[in-house]
C-alpha cells in the first residue's frame, strides 16, 4: 500500500484446510433386486465441522473435469451452429418470400431480394438466441448425478455444525445383470469430492414349472 509517497508492505499469510466432513459409508452394495422393482439402502452425510456446509452429488469426480466436459460441449454446439447457420445463408426460403407477398401487387427484383433477406437475417437470428440460451443452461448446468439404475436422494442440501443428514441410494434394477457405478459429494469445505461407489444386483424371473414331464394315460380314440 502507498501513503504520502511512501510504499509500506505488509505480508499476508493465511492457511486453508479441509473440515471433518465425511460418508457413514464409502461402499454401498445394495440387496440382490427383481427386475421392475426396487430396494433403498441408507447412509449419513457427517458434519463434525464448526461451521454449515452445503453438499451436492455430482457425477464426475473434479470440477476440472466438468469444466473440459462444458468445453467439449460449447465446441460441439459452436459446430452444429455453423452448420445450421451455413444451411440458412446457402438455401433461403425463396418459396416462403413469394408466398408472403400479396398477390395483387408487383415487385420489382430488388424489392424481392430485399424480402428474402429480410427473412434470412430473421432465421438467423432466431438460431442465435437459440443457441445462446443452449450454452448459457451448459454453462449453469451443475452436472448433478443422474443415474438410470442407482438415485440419491436429497441431491443437494445443507447440513448445520456438528449434524449428519441421512441419504437414501434407490436401486432399481432393469436386467439380470451386477451394476456398478460411484458418485462423487461436492463439499464446500473440502478440496476433494467425496466418493460412493454403488452396486447391485440385478434378479430375473424367479419362476419354475413343478414339473417338467406328464404322463397322461393311455387315452382311446373314439368317433
Amino acid at each position: 500500500m502507498s501513503y504520502d509517497n511512501l510504499d509500506a508492505q505488509i505480508p499476508i499469510i493465511g492457511e486453508s484446510h479441509n473440515d471433518n466432513v465425511y460418508l457413514s459409508k464409502t461402499h454401498i452394495h445394495t440387496d440382490p433386486t427383481s427386475i421392475t422393482l426396487f430396494s433403498h439402502h441408507y447412509y449419513q452425510i457427517v458434519n463434525r465441522s464448526t461451521v454449515p456446509i452445503e453438499f451436492s452429488w455430482r457425477a464426475l469426480c473434479t470440477a476440472t473435469e466438468e469444466r473440459e466436459k462444458k468445453m467439449r460441449l460449447n465446441m460441439q454446439l459452436t459446430q452444429e451452429e455453423a452448420d445450421e447457420r451455413s444451411i440458412i445463408e446457402s438455401q433461403p426460403n425463396e418459396d416462403s418470400a413469394e408466398e408472403s407477398l400479396d398477390s395483387d401487387d408487383s415487385y420489382d427484383e430488388d424489392e424481392l431480394h430485399q424480402k428474402r433477406e429480410r427473412q434470412q437475417k430473421k432465421a438467423i437470428a432466431t438460431l442465435t438466441r437459440k443457441y445462446a440460451s443452449i450454452r448459457k443452461a451448459v454453462d449453469e448446468d451443475l452436472m448433478l448425478f443422474q443415474d438410470e439404475i442407482f438415485s440419491i436422494e436429497p441431491l443437494q442440501g445443507k447440513i448445520w455444525p456438528n449434524t449428519d443428514m441421512t441419504c437414501c441410494v434407490t436401486f432399481k434394477p432393469q436386467g439380470p445383470y451386477h451394476y456398478s457405478c460411484t458418485a462423487f459429494c461436492n463439499v464446500t469445505c473440502s478440496e476433494e469430492r467425496l466418493a460412493l461407489n454403488l452396486t447391485g444386483q440385478g434378479k430375473g424371473p424367479q419362476a419354475q414349472l413343478s414339473i417338467t414331464e406328464m404322463d397322461i394315460g393311455d387315452i382311446f380314440v373314439t368317433n
